[in-house]
């Protein structure tokens, strides 16, 4: 999967014996985001055990430039999208993939074409450029993870790293 919009990283795996059940987080609650919480995504907040063990042991360069950790729960029919806020970039960790079929679709900037499709292994650290229209197609039950929210800073370390030109 090496492209520019989305690609595997050398990241170390989080141990399963911190990570609980997939369905422990579906049912925790989702967080508050206001005008931005929908039927298709949710995100819940994540355990301490799972945040530190993150905040310890990936890419020591970035963990200072950490905003947020998250799980993210998403369902079928997600709609093309460019991530809410100033998001650039997602460090995301699969849980469970949301079936075998799903596929993650980045779109030129007019949503017209998808530039960039692939199914992500659960399991395997990846980015993903959330400042490009992209879904996430075939969910065929819950697509279960964890994503990084960097700050602005943080984006910029992490887009020189990976050779990518953010957009204006």
């Amino acid at each position: 999967m090496k492209n520019t919009y989305m690609n595997y990283l050398d990241w170390p795996t989080i141990p399963n014996d911190i990570i609980p059940s997939v369905q422990s987080i579906i049912d925790k609650p989702m967080r508050d985001r206001g005008k931005y919480n929908n039927i298709f995504f949710h995100p819940k907040s994540i355990n301490d055990n799972v945040s530190n063990w993150i905040m310890n042991n990936i890419c020591p360069i970035l963990a200072s430039e950490i905003k947020m950790i998250q799980y993210q729960v998403i369902y079928p029919n997600l709609p093309i999208h460019i991530d809410s806020g100033s998001r650039r970039v997602g460090l995301n960790y699969l849980l469970q993939s949301g079936g075998k079929n799903a596929e993650t679709k980045i779109y030129n900037v007019d949503r017209e074409e998808i530039i960039s499709s692939t199914n992500i292994n659960p399991f395997i650290w990846h980015y993903i450029i959330t400042e490009m229209p992209h879904t996430v197609s075939n969910i065929e039950d819950v697509r279960v993870g964890i994503s990084i929210v960097l700050t602005k800073k943080g984006e910029d370390i992490f887009f020189e790293q990976i050779n990518y030109s953010p957009r204006e």
